[in-house]
């Protein structure tokens, strides 16, 4: 049964992510994309989330606003870690 991306439930809370590595960083948003079914760009990526379901876009506007907004909090806590990448 798949669910519903307006229903998603991001199972790292966003008040979790100025205590998080750079490393969980990375593994929560490519998580967050592979549910999302967006295509991931990275082999580490890929061989990550192998498992997850067949990609559909490789655009991030098929995400609902509330996973776009998740992203874009924990990207934004990346770069003020100076995470790579970001």
């Amino acid at each position: 049964m798949t669910k519903s991306l307006n229903a998603q439930v991001f199972k790292t809370d966003p008040a979790r992510f100025g205590a998080m590595t750079c490393q969980q960083l990375w593994y929560v948003e490519q998580e967050t994309l592979a549910e999302g079914r967006v295509c991931l760009t990275s082999e580490r990526a890929k061989r990550a989330f192998r498992r997850a379901e067949r990609c559909i876009s490789s655009s991030e506007s098929i995400l609902p606003k509330t996973t776009r907004a998740y992203l874009d909090q924990l990207r934004s806590v990346a770069r003020s870690k100076a995470c790579a990448g970001y």
